[in-house]
């Protein structure tokens, strides 16, 4: 529909959702699975080969651990929520989100 001045009233304006440390997630960033959830003692990435890197990061997007393989241990952190990205040679980072409890 058309305004005042022949100029649509709206338009489309495509939307990109940043995590805390400014990679836009989409949905190759975004299909990263971490089990379990709530994590106490470590965190498994299943697919993952183990040459993949992994990289931790808390709330305020400060890393906070890193590893390789599928399984990260995350004993003496602390509570709260964590973004893992996953990354393997020739592939787009994936990322998921989890709390450790």
């Amino acid at each position: 529909m058309a305004g005042q001045l022949g100029i649509p009233d709206f338009s489309v304006v495509p939307l990109l959702v940043f995590s805390g440390n400014l990679l836009p997630i989409t949905a190759a960033t975004a299909s990263l699975l971490a089990y379990p959830n709530p994590a106490h003692d470590y965190v498994q990435v299943p697919g993952l080969s183990p040459a993949a890197h992994l990289r931790l990061f808390d709330v305020l997007s400060r890393p906070v651990r890193s590893g390789t393989g599928a399984r990260l241990p995350l004993l003496g952190l602390p509570t709260g929520l964590y973004l893992l990205q996953g990354t393997e040679r020739g592939q787009p980072t994936r990322q998921a989100r989890f709390y450790i409890e």
